[in-house]
C-alpha cells in the first residue's frame, strides 16, 4: 500500500472522516486507489489511518482557489501558496500540483490520542 506523509496536522483534518491534501502532481495518485496515512511531527512516524482517494484533481497553482486553500491548510490562497513553495522548494510555479480528496476507512490509535488533546467544542446555546 502507497503511503502519502503529512509533517502536520493541518486544520486538525486528518481528524475527519474526509480530508484533502495537495502534492505535487504524480501517477501514483489515483481515485479509488487506498493510501496508508502518516503522520512525521517531532521525528516520529504515526500511522493514523487507511483511506481510499475519492477524487484527484491535477492543477496549477495559480488554480488554487481560497475554499482548497482553506480547506486544506487553514490559510488564505496566499499563504497556501507559501507554504507550497516552502514543501516543494519554491517550484510549484511551474510543476503540475494535485488536489486529493482521501476518506478514511480503517483507523489507528493516533485519532484517539489527538482527540483527547483537543479542547471540547464549545456548547450551543437553546435557541
Amino acid at each position: 500500500m502507497e503511503i502519502i506523509k503529512f509533517s502536520h496536522n493541518w486544520n486538525k483534518k486528518l481528524c475527519t472522516d474526509c480530508f484533502s491534501t495537495i502534492r505535487l502532481y504524480t501517477t501514483k495518485f489515483i481515485a479509488g486507489r487506498k493510501y496508508l496515512i502518516v503522520l512525521s511531527e517531532k521525528g516520529k512516524e504515526s500511522p493514523v489511518c487507511e483511506a481510499e482517494a475519492l477524487e484527484v484533481r491535477p492543477f496549477w497553482s495559480d488554480q488554487l482557489t481560497e475554499g482548497m486553500a482553506r480547506l486544506d491548510t487553514g490559510y488564505n490562497r496566499e499563504e497556501a501558496l507559501n507554504i507550497l513553495r516552502q514543501m516543494y522548494g519554491g517550484r510549484i510555479e511551474h510543476q503540475s500540483l494535485c488536489w486529493i480528496l482521501l476518506k478514511s476507512t480503517i483507523r489507528y490509535s493516533y485519532l484517539t490520542e489527538v482527540l483527547e488533546r483537543l479542547p471540547l467544542c464549545a456548547q450551543v446555546p437553546n435557541l
